[in-house]
């Protein structure tokens, strides 16, 4: 349940980092760019943190 919460909260986050990242650029191509960047960058984290779990 808190793993799922935590997942949707980092989801929100990088979205509105996308948003942000829209509106001070007006260029849709760099927002995107920002939104896969941060996406990649958390879900290495994740992986890496559920390869040391275990």
């Amino acid at each position: 349940m808190f793993r799922t919460l935590a997942v949707l909260a980092i989801m929100m986050i990088i979205a509105s980092m996308g948003m942000l990242a829209y509106l001070l650029t007006k260029d849709v191509t760099i927002a995107l760019a920002i939104t896969v960047i941060l996406t990649a960058k958390y879900a290495v984290t994740w992986l890496t943190r559920q390869v040391d779990v275990s």
